[in-house]
């Protein structure tokens, strides 16, 4: 092995007695394969993990919640150690879902020779990074996280809707070769790779990211996820830039929210040594719902699209998306569109440690909100050390069925979710003395009539008081 891991190893019955010894030895020969590096060694019996139960289901109107209960059971005598998570899974119906079946779609990540990009060392000025993978497809992912692109070329892909906000947005100031600057406010919580984030930073060399800000006047381009810095950007055009350069004196950086989204746009923005003219119109658009959007209005022709990676990288540089890394792909009006399947589904703990016959309680909630109606679907995973091999890993499947549910009650005129005597006055307000209408107007055509009048108004008071129907009982 190269990195740390877990191993159980099995003793046979004879070596459960007193004075029990265990010896590691290493019969590894030559510089560095005598080197022995571990950590937390136990022993102990043999734990058993049960799960109840064994699949969930929800059902719930648009915007709404509900809770339920995972145990995690031990019935070994030995402590069981677990690990849970929530892994979602594509909507098969999905564009995305689609393409991936049918194999139009780029990978995650391209994979490259060892040394491919330790080769040639970066020197600044001079163009000579490896070239990468050509990008055959519209589309391209997921990533282990879940996060997969389409772009404006795929016919059901995004469409291109540029937002110019230089007469809106907060001009940038204090971007140099080299340097990034920041924190800047989102505007709203931004959910990225699971972690919230309200500010974010503004490289010079074509990135945004969420901090730490180490390494984030990096201006030698590479594929993501990359283990070394920087680390969670947004790469929508890595490269050596300068919007200081000399020949192109009119690049400027704007950011604007409107709270329903961020806008980052940058115009008219040169590369290191550009020629005069040779420069890139583009923007970044973050949506609240999560949704990352990359748009190029404009590319001149000299401007060098043969030399950046276009993409998006997690905080630790584990996990990531790479659109294209020094190859043809970007052109003028294009939009490139970065989702993550809904996070509908959270847990109150990931991980625990249960005595022999003991248990844990996990509680699980199901959240529509910010979802459309249809049908969603997630995995909850647990690892544990259980020895069973088909124990080990558990694969619990959820799903999720989000309808649009009535938005009122009928009768419920005033909007206080009850039905009684104030709905009466409100109505009867309504009709005669200019009061406010019933919001919707439904909730107050009690007799559905298709108008709100006094007839309505006496519908309920027969309702109320004499046991008469129900509000909206004729009703189609």
């Amino acid at each position: 092995m190269t990195s740390f891991a877990s191993v159980a190893v099995a003793l046979p019955p004879d070596a459960v007695h007193n004075a029990l010894q265990l010896r590691l030895s290493c019969k590894g020969s030559g510089e560095g394969l005598d080197n022995w590096y571990i950590d937390d060694i136990s022993l102990d019996y043999v734990p058993s993990i049960s799960i109840s139960p064994l699949s969930f289901s929800f059902n719930l109107d648009v915007d709404d919640s509900a809770n339920a209960q995972l145990i995690v059971n031990n019935a070994g005598p030995g402590t069981l150690t677990y690990l849970v998570d929530v892994l979602p899974v594509l909507n098969k119906s999905s564009v995305f879902s689609n393409l991936l079946a049918s194999g139009s779609v780029e990978p995650a990540r391209q994979e490259y020779p060892e040394g491919y990009f330790g080769s040639q060392n970066y020197e600044k000025g001079i163009d000579n990074a490896p070239t990468g993978t050509d990008v055959l497809f519209n589309a391209g992912g997921p990533d282990v996280y879940g996060y997969y692109w389409i772009d404006s070329d795929e016919p059901s892909g995004p469409s291109f809707n540029w937002i110019d906000i230089q007469s809106t947005g907060t001009q940038v100031a204090g971007l140099d070769d080299d340097n990034f600057v920041g924190p800047f406010d989102i505007g709203f919580e931004f959910l990225y790779y699971g972690q919230s984030y309200t500010q974010f930073y503004i490289s010079s060399n074509g990135f945004i990211g969420f901090g730490p800000a180490d390494g984030y006047n990096a201006a030698s381009n590479s594929v993501l996820p990359l283990s070394g810095t920087p680390n969670n950007i947004l790469a929508w055009c890595w490269d050596d830039l300068n919007p200081l350069d000399t020949d192109n004196p009119n690049a400027k950086v704007y950011y604007g929210s409107s709270g329903s989204n961020l806008v980052i746009q940058f115009v008219d923005y040169p590369e290191f040594n550009a020629g005069v003219g040779d420069v890139i119109n583009a923007e970044i658009i973050l949506a609240p719902n999560g949704v990352i959007t990359y748009q190029y209005l404009t590319i001149n022709p000299g401007f060098d699209i043969l030399s950046a990676t276009v993409g998006i990288e997690n905080a630790d540089g584990t996990d990531g998306l790479t659109v294209v890394y020094n190859a043809n792909y970007l052109h003028d009006a294009l939009a490139v569109r970065f989702y993550a399947p809904p996070r509908w589904l959270t847990l109150d703990q990931t991980s625990g440690s249960i005595p022999p016959d003991g248990a844990d309680t996990i509680a699980v909630t199901a959240n529509s909100a910010g979802l459309d109606e249809g049908f969603y679907e997630s995995i909850i995973r647990i690892i544990s050390n259980d020895p069973d091999s088909t124990d080990a890993e558990i694969a619990i499947p959820a799903d999720l069925t989000v309808t649009s549910g009535p938005t009122y009650v009928c009768g419920d005129a005033d909007g206080n979710l009850e039905v009684d005597i104030d709905d009466v006055v409100y109505v009867i307000q309504y009709i005669f003395s200019g009061g406010p209408a019933p919001d919707p107007i439904e909730s107050g055509d009690v007799d559905c009539s298709g108008i709100v009048d006094i007839d309505d108004a006496v519908y309920l008071i027969t309702y109320i008081f004499e046991s008469g129907a129900e509000p909206c009982a004729e009703c189609p």
